[in-house]
């Protein structure tokens, strides 16, 4: 016979190794987002020259467009700069700050 404190531990056990075991799954096995970003890169790699065709005639066709929406918003773009200037300055030198650090 089995008491039920040895039963409960014995449950217990098999939850922390269920839980071991689905852990070395996720990390032999990546995610969906992992898988297809990898696809990707290895379509980019294998496409290298056709995607930077793509793009160029992409950005040639809309020149244009992104000019004039620069244009237009560019007086904006300033007040907010200035506007928000010491935020934007502390956070350029937080990122400096975290970027020298870690290398």
């Amino acid at each position: 016979m089995i008491s039920c404190t040895t039963k409960i531990k014995i449950s217990d056990n098999d939850k922390i190794h269920r839980e071991r075991l689905k852990q070395e799954y996720l990390e032999n096995n990546p995610t969906k987002q992992v898988a297809n970003a990898r696809r990707r890169r290895k379509y980019y790699v294998r496409h290298r020259e056709r995607e930077l065709e793509r793009m160029k005639d992409f950005y040639n066709n809309n020149k244009d467009k992104y000019h004039e929406r620069y244009v237009k918003n560019k007086d904006k773009i300033k007040e907010y700069y200035q506007t928000n200037k010491e935020q934007i300055l502390e956070k350029q030198r937080a990122y400096r700050k975290s970027k020298k650090t870690s290398t």
